[in-house]
């Protein structure tokens, strides 16, 4: 040998460093007033507007929370904007199902009533060229409207 580092020469556990040998922490609970308020509340569904005003945090902070939970399967999303206690509802929707349109695309589908060219939408509705091709595009995509070969955009019927 000639003088180097000795600590190669170590077993394996000799060579940890003091703070690396320590136990980890034991797991303890700590209490969770928010979530079990949240809890209380929505033994019925409601919205998350009540359940902000509940628990005295703005609307956002009251959704962070309600996603929290949805992903530990504490709560469920039964409509928009509308949550239970998971155990309150075995037969929770679907969360691609909950979807509401935007008020551009609820104009577009107000004036929908006959099928309809898109510079009648243009002037119909008053959004530029743009905002009603995303809002077009969108309900197409979900398959609410769809483009015909005379390009008169309509309604898909539903039997």
């Amino acid at each position: 040998m000639d003088g180097g580092n000795l600590l190669f020469d170590l077993p394996a556990r000799d060579r940890q460093s003091p703070k690396t040998r320590r136990e980890p922490p034991v797991a303890t609970s700590r209490p969770q007033p928010i979530r079990d308020a949240i809890l209380d509340l929505l033994t019925k569904p409601h919205t998350v507007k009540q359940v902000a005003e509940h628990i005295d945090r703005r609307t956002s902070i009251a959704t962070g929370h309600l996603r929290a939970m949805e992903a530990k399967g504490l709560a469920v999303r039964v409509s928009w904007g509308v949550w239970v206690r998971r155990d309150r509802c075995q037969n929770a929707p679907d969360p691609a199902n909950i979807q509401r349109n935007c008020p551009a695309q609820e104009m577009v589908l107000r004036h929908l009533t006959k099928p309809r060219t898109l510079d009648d939408l243009l002037q119909k509705t008053g959004q530029s060229r743009s905002k009603l091709q995303h809002s077009l595009l969108k309900l197409q995509e979900r398959g609410i409207v769809t483009r015909g070969a005379d390009t008169k955009i309509g309604l898909v019927a539903t039997t």
